[in-house]
């Protein structure tokens, strides 16, 4: 009869020389002394698999419950995450599937070193996302949900992040699920400031965002498709002039899509942010109509940010 600690073992070895020994390593040191709690955890007992299946299907599958569990159930994970996931629907998603899908599943708990500035705008531009939740007991990176239904601008960016294999399954459940509008540059990047005259040249493939001036919270994140184009989630269609030096109203020029999902020239979606952030700043000032315009107008902070050896992702 296999032990916990024995099954713990097997299925470290499966993740190591089956699909990465770096992996392998992260899970040894996420799980620490609790090899034993571990290896019950990844037990197929119940689940029909002594009637069915390889030996080596078996030790995928013991393989990624146990990503799942260092990774998906532990401590530092949100309660949102851990609570909600459930080992036994990995069971039997995987019940007689093939061994290399299994493969494909773990290889997602960490990032790809073959994730390129190019895929991450060819996704962005082209693989509509959706509203859905992330299923992260079966998910790959196939998945094109953002895990929200009432996503904003950075949910797009960590699912195209993760899809193009910037990021890993271990990070969208843990850093990723945290992301606000507050810590956002801290975690993607605060990357460089640059002149709004210049804002057609952000390289294709590189993530940027406005905010306003003083107030990181208030911004806007996407993708930079080159040509002036970038790709975003919850990007405002349009915004009024008036009472911030102009009259009228401006407007994002979407070329596909629109506000939940669309593609856009990112001069006219700065425009758009320029007179909503002045708006967000008057208020913060005081009653509309008691702050002058001269004393909130500032213009927004344009960053553009490499998604390329970014240290706070894995």
């Amino acid at each position: 009869m296999t032990t916990d600690l024995e099954r713990f073992d097997s299925a470290l070895n499966y993740i190591e020389t089956k699909v990465s020994r770096t992996l392998a390593t992260a899970v040894k040191t996420k799980v620490g002394a609790a090899k034993i709690a571990a290896g019950a955890a990844i037990s197929l007992k119940g689940e029909g698999y002594w009637h069915s299946g390889s030996d080596a299907q078996h030790k995928a599958v013991r393989g990624l419950l146990l990503c799942q569990h260092a990774f998906l159930k532990a401590a530092d994970v949100s309660p949102f995450v851990s609570a909600a996931v459930d080992l036994k629907k990995t069971l039997r998603f995987y019940h007689g599937k093939s061994e290399d899908s299994l493969k494909v599943a773990i290889g997602c708990y960490e990032k790809r070193q073959d994730a390129t500035r190019e895929k991450l705008a060819h996704i962005a531009e082209s693989e509509l996302l959706t509203t859905a939740p992330i299923p992260y007991e079966t998910s790959t990176r196939a998945d094109i949900g953002m895990g929200t239904a009432t996503p904003v601008c950075f949910h797009a960016v960590r699912q195209w992040l993760y899809k193009a294999g910037f990021v890993s399954l271990r990070w969208l459940a843990n850093v990723g699920f945290s992301l606000g509008p507050i810590n956002c540059n801290q975690v993607l990047g605060m990357g460089s400031v640059i002149d709004p005259k210049n804002i057609d040249s952000i390289p294709r493939g590189y993530l940027f965002n406005f905010h306003a001036d003083g107030d990181q919270s208030t911004n806007h994140w996407g993708i930079a498709l080159g040509k002036g184009l970038a790709a975003g989630s919850n990007t405002t269609a349009s915004s009024s002039k008036a009472g911030f030096g102009g009259t009228g109203i401006v407007s994002t020029d979407f070329t596909k899509g629109g506000t939940t999902y669309g593609v856009f020239t990112i001069a006219s979606a700065f425009e758009v942010c320029r007179y909503k952030y002045q708006k967000n700043l008057a208020h913060k000032g005081g009653a509309e109509g008691s702050v002058t315009v001269a004393a909130t107008w500032k213009e927004p902070i344009i960053r553009q940010i490499d998604p390329v050896g970014l240290a706070t992702y894995y």
